[in-house]
């Protein structure tokens, strides 16, 4: 019973309460088995044994008890709550696993030491309840914890700052932080409230066009400033320059009168004949040439005063100047105008930096162009006989462009494309001058469709009137009419009708259509004025001639033709005083056309001259155009000739070339052989941009004057009637010269054999066709063209029975060739024993027919006859075959034969030969399924330069 009552208390025990054996634990740590606690339903942790609370720190079932009780309080630095460690906030202050959190949480609070941090971190952030500061704090500007730098509420601040002043954000300017209001300047620019000034605006007493300090013409509101350096000036020249050998360029500050400005004898420099100028649309540009080069050291420049275009009471201020000037630019391409009506052009037009001389050369896309002829100098090319397309890009090249002061350039390209111009042509009508009536058309015209207009006086009664000429120099876009009328009888001014008609063709074919326009013409009483002088020397120094220029057009034979300079002038002095009657004694006057504007005293052989002349011109010495006549007043010029000096190089007399032979001519004897200078030296010389090539001679003759180069064979692959050739670094043979470098032009012929390239095999097998690398012309009618080629097939060389040419077009030849092959007729030989013909025809013995002694009998034929009835048998054949009389077989033998009618038949024994094989040729195509080549062995094609083919030059053909 006793054990039975343990038992059951033991149980209840069980039921009661957990009960966990363990030893005695470290404090704070999970008790062992040694020792038996159990937790009662208060949650109070107790001895199994004894139900006493457990004194101190037991850590059970993952929970810390202090005294039995779990704990909630700081141990060993970990801080627990119920036993467990604390994650949380607690007392303001946050854990993380029973211990003080610092960092950041997953709401991205900051704390430090358990508490939301407020500061400024190691980093530089600012923090404020753990949370990075944004906006306002302590009178700064915080973004993300960071000084902010921007705008905030439409405010500008820097690093948590408000600005003050004036600062740049974003393109946008600033003032106190706030966007500016008005003018402001900030940096050098100008602001109109928060952006970069527009237009033109005075700050300040100074002008600003948009941002930037003004400085130039400006329309302000329909009125025109002229304005240096910020400050408004009043109307002058701004600077006059020789913009080329030929071309004096007048600026002004503002626009001028354009009647006013192109006066004759406005602009003057010393020592240079100008013509009338022409102003710029703008009347801010006043452009004068000249018709020889303009060089001129310290020359003395004049532009009088000129109304402007605004106020006529206003002029610009007379400018007085100095100029030198010697151009040494050879000319270049400023553009090229191609247009058409249609799909393509015919024409071009190359506008070029400065004048050139007549003769230079053209080429577009790679060919010769036409270039219209002109006398003396022009500054556009007018090309003829084109053919291109619109809208595409097309090149130019310029070859041998001159200047009047000799500068040349040898080479230079442009591209261009071609546009549409449908548009009808516009005139309108000016006054040239009192007896002239000047048509300006605002495109290039047909000259010879500019007809058939006339002009009306002011009661419409007929104008008599000249030829309608076309102005030098503008591209046809202007003309003249001649009044023939006396028109000033009884008023100094007349307005007059110009009646255009219709049809007058632009250089494309797009026609004008009728109209009516006014023009008043002024009586002229002013004389002609002298508007300076241009001495013309050539290559050596020497003087050519003497140019006087006039302010307007001269009458014909102002001046007598041959009439000496001596003879023009009351008095010619020199330098120190002495009169002098014969220096210019060679000197006489050119011909004076109607409308010239100079007077020209020619030698006829250029002289040395050298020093200062006083010349002093007669009174009336010339005659103007106007209907009065006015004659020029008298007039001096000084003109200082220069000195001489000791030349230092000398130029080439020529260079020419024939067959390939370039012929260089020296002024005077030159070094040869292997030295430096040396005219023989390859180096020393060019072709087409190119050194010359291997494998050329030169020679000098025995003067040593002149050098022949002899190109090499080969060397030259398309004729160039212009071909670049330059010479340099030749010295005389003293070596105190060396040559002025020379860049001209050559004629070379092409002296390159057209290659085969390539090879097509038609279907045919027969048919080929030859491609060559450049274009050929023919062949040659005594060339073989059997002869002229190799052909092979998969590698053996085949035997042609005939070839011949039967196209030439471009780069491609035709020809057909068949090859001749050797064929064998094999042996005719028996198929079984027999007779056969002599062309191996088979013949079939019949009965009858004999060999020799021996008859054919077919089997059972009585050969032999019974003699006596039957007694003895009859002889018979036991087979179809030949028997003697005897009745005997007979054995065919090869030389048996029978004839036939008049066929004699010969036996042969089976696969004897009856007649022997034969060799012979068959024509047959080439085979497409092998490998083709052909070789070139012998002249035959040749190009446009009439160079025969080059040999060995095999290709494989295609398919």
């Amino acid at each position: 019973m006793a054990n039975l009552k343990l038992v059951k208390s033991a149980t209840a025990l069980v039921l009661g309460a957990s009960v966990l054996t363990s030893a005695v634990a470290v404090s704070g740590t999970d008790a062992s088995a040694k020792t038996t606690y159990k937790v009662t339903k208060k949650g109070t942790l107790v001895n199994a044994k004894t139900n006493k609370a457990v004194k101190g720190y037991k850590s059970y079932k993952g929970k810390l008890y202090k005294n039995g009780k779990k704990l909630t309080g700081t141990y060993k630095s970990v801080f627990y709550k119920s036993g467990v460690k604390f994650t949380g906030t607690y007392n303001k202050k946050y854990y993380v696993k029973g211990k003080l959190f610092t960092g950041k949480t997953s709401k991205n609070v900051y704390y430090k030491k358990g508490v939301k941090f407020t500061g400024v971190t190691s980093y530089g952030y600012t923090y404020k309840d753990g949370k990075r500061v944004e906006g306002e704090y302590k009178g700064k500007v915080y973004k993300n914890g960071k000084l902010f730098t921007g705008l905030y509420k439409d405010v500008l601040y820097t690093k948590g700052e408000k600005e003050t002043g004036l600062d740049l954000y974003q393109d946008k300017l600033y003032k106190d932080g706030v966007l500016n209001v008005g003018l402001a300047l900030h940096e050098g620019k100008l602001y109109k409230d928060a952006d970069l000034n527009k237009g033109l605006v005075k700050h300040e007493d100074k002008w600003y066009n948009d941002a930037e300090i003004a400085d130039g013409t400006y329309d302000d509101n329909g009125v025109e400033r002229a304005i240096e350096n910020g400050v408004e000036v009043g109307a002058k020249v701004k600077s006059v320059e020789a913009i080329n050998g030929t071309t004096v360029k007048v600026t002004f500050n503002k626009s001028v009168d354009k009647t006013a400005a192109e006066k004759s004898g406005v602009v003057t420099v010393e020592g240079v004949t100008l013509s009338a100028g022409k102003l710029s649309e703008d009347g801010k540009t006043l452009t004068l040439t000249s018709t020889t080069a303009i060089k001129v050291t310290d020359a003395t420049v004049v532009v009088n005063a000129i109304q402007t275009k605004a106020d006529d009471k206003v002029s610009t201020e007379k400018y007085v100047g100095k100029i030198t000037f010697e151009d040494k630019v050879a000319p270049s391409i400023v553009s090229v105008e191609a247009k058409t009506n249609g799909t393509v052009a015919k024409t071009a037009t190359i506008q070029l930096s400065e004048p050139v001389k007549a003769g230079v050369l053209v080429k577009v896309d790679g060919d010769y162009a036409t270039v219209t002829s002109f006398t003396g100098t022009s500054d556009s090319l007018e090309l003829t006989g084109l053919n291109l397309e619109a809208g595409k890009t097309h090149t130019v090249e310029l070859i041998n462009a001159e200047d009047a002061a000799g500068n040349k350039v040898v080479s230079t390209s442009a591209t261009f494309t071609v546009s549409v111009d449908a548009a009808i042509p516009v005139a309108t009508v000016s006054a040239a001058n009192d007896k002239e009536i000047l048509v300006t058309f605002n495109k290039p015209m047909k000259s010879s469709t500019v007809a058939g207009i006339t002009v009306k006086d002011e009661a419409l009664a007929s104008v008599g009137i000249g030829a309608i000429t076309p102005v030098a120099n503008t591209n046809d876009t202007q003309f003249t009419i001649a009044v023939t009328d006396s028109i000033f009888a009884n008023k100094d001014s007349r307005t007059f009708n110009v009646v255009l008609p219709k049809d007058m063709e632009d250089k494309l074919g797009n026609k004008t259509t009728e109209s009516v326009q006014k023009v008043t013409l002024t009586k002229d009483s002013a004389k002609p004025v002298a508007t300076g002088f241009n001495v013309v020397k050539d290559k050596d120094g020497k003087v050519e001639a003497i140019e006087i220029n006039f302010s307007e057009g001269l009458k014909a034979a102002s001046v007598v033709t041959g009439t000496t300079l001596h003879d023009v002038a009351s008095s010619i002095v020199t330098a120190n005083g002495v009169l002098d009657t014969t220096t210019f004694a060679n000197y006489k006057a050119q011909e004076v056309k109607a409308g010239d504007k100079k007077l020209v005293f020619k030698a006829a052989t250029a002289e040395v001259i050298t020093g200062q002349y006083a010349i002093s011109f007669k009174n009336e010495l010339v005659t103007d155009l106007a209907e009065a006549g006015n004659k020029s007043a008298a007039f001096n010029y000084t003109i200082d000739f220069g000195q001489g000096q000791q030349a230092t190089e000398f130029e080439l007399s020529k260079a020419e070339a024939t067959k390939n032979v370039i012929t260089v001519t020296f002024p005077e004897a030159v070094k040869g052989g292997a030295v430096a200078g040396s005219a023989t030296d390859v180096a020393n010389y060019t072709l087409g941009g190119k050194p010359l090539p291997t494998g050329t001679t030169i020679t000098l003759d025995k003067d040593q004057k002149v050098a022949t180069i002899t190109l090499p064979a080969e060397s030259i692959d398309k004729d160039d009637k212009a071909a670049v050739f330059t010479v340099a670094n030749v010295k005389n043979t003293a070596g105190t010269k060396t040559l002025k470098s020379y860049v001209g032009t050559v004629g070379v012929n092409d002296n390159v054999a057209p290659k085969l390239q390539s090879a097509q095999l038609l279907a045919d097998g027969k048919t080929f066709v030859l491609t060559y690398n450049e274009n050929v012309a023919g062949i040659n009618a005594a060339d073989d063209v059997k002869t002229a080629f190799k052909f092979t097939e998969d590698g053996k060389d085949v035997t042609l029975n005939s070839a011949t040419v039967v196209s030439v077009t471009g780069k491609t030849v035709i020809i057909t060739a068949d090859k001749s092959v050797a064929t064998t007729t094999p042996a005719v030989k028996a198929t079984a024993d027999g007779f056969y013909d002599a062309t191996g025809k088979a013949y079939t013995a019949k009965v009858g027919d004999t060999v020799g002694a021996n008859t054919y009998y077919a089997k059972d034929d009585v050969i032999i006859p019974s003699p006596d009835a039957g007694v003895t048998p009859d002889v018979k054949a036991t087979a179809d075959g030949f028997y003697d009389a005897t009745g005997k077989a007979y054995t065919l033998q090869n030389t048996d034969t029978i004839t036939s009618g008049s066929t004699t038949y010969k036996f042969y024994a089976k696969d004897a030969e009856i007649v022997a094989a034969k060799p012979g040729t068959s024509v047959v195509a080439f085979d497409t399924t092998k490998t083709v080549t052909l070789e070139t062995l012998a002249a035959l094609v040749k190009d446009t330069a009439s160079n025969t083919q080059a040999k060995e030059i095999k290709v494989t053909t295609t398919r």
